[in-house]
């Protein structure tokens, strides 16, 4: 005769996100799996995201919105330098030199304010100010010193983004939905290096090559809506730093207020 042993965990029951205890009854190898209920992983946010009015929209928007405000520069300046205001190499290997070694030494700085701070979100803002006014600012003076630092202040600001919306993610979702849900981050942030392409090449072909520079703060406002979206206080700062103590490896028990 067969012998059965339960199990029980938390899960979350179809078309809710409250918890509740199911119970599978585990046979032998000939018996297999038999489920009293339906269950699955639910990629809704957690009970005090939902509560405070986050929608999952809103992150997905972020993600898709920030790769356009980087996708619109990134490698187009150094062409659009060197074919159209007549740069030397040399002139732009040294720009692109100094703003790169610049933004690599403040990535850990910068990762160690994002993981102690709360206001998460009023410095991903700051970053789309800063990278805002630096586009329009090469935009207006396309010469060597003009263009150096902001393009230094550019590569700063972008070092912002990708620890800052990882800590929203992780403030938002469970353990148990992240890595569902950063697999959703990476596909609207491919979806913008799409869409910022295509849109680029049509400002460059229909209006100029300098015009594509003015697409940074247009989409900097959009990002910049989509963050204040999500309420502040959906965000669980402590399990952002992982430091919800009342956890399991479904995700957290309680949430901290």
């Amino acid at each position: 005769m067969a012998t059965f042993t339960a199990s029980i965990h938390k899960t979350t029951r179809i078309g809710s996100t409250e918890p509740f205890q199911a119970i599978h009854h585990n046979g032998n190898a000939q018996d297999g799996w038999i489920m009293n209920d339906v269950v699955v992983n639910s990629d809704a946010p957690d009970n005090r995201a939902s509560k405070a009015g986050f929608r999952p929209a809103s992150l997905d928007a972020i993600n898709f919105l920030l790769s356009d405000v980087r996708g619109a520069l990134g490698p187009y300046l150094n062409v659009f330098l060197v074919t159209q205001q007549q740069w030397s190499q040399s002139e732009v290997g040294l720009v692109t030199t100094v703003s790169g070694l610049l933004g690599l030494s403040v990535q850990t700085p910068i990762g160690a304010a994002i993981d102690e701070t709360r206001a998460k979100r009023s410095l991903i803002i700051l970053a789309l100010v800063v990278l805002a006014i630096g586009a329009t600012a090469i935009f207006a003076m396309p010469r060597f010193w003009p263009v150096a630092i902001a393009n230094s202040l550019i590569a700063v600001a972008g070092d912002i983004f990708g620890p800052a919306v990882a800590a929203l993610t992780l403030g938002l979702y469970t353990r148990k939905q992240l890595a569902r849900r950063m697999g959703r981050n990476s596909a609207f942030d491919h979806a913008g290096n799409v869409a910022i392409a295509i849109i680029a090449g049509a400002v460059g072909y229909f209006f100029s090559q300098r015009a594509v520079f003015l697409l940074v703060p247009v989409f900097s406002v959009l990002a910049g809506i989509a963050v204040l979206s999500i309420p502040a206080a959906a965000i669980d700062h402590d399990r952002a730093r992982d430091l919800d103590m009342g956890s399991d490896a479904s995700g957290p028990l309680s949430i901290a207020n």
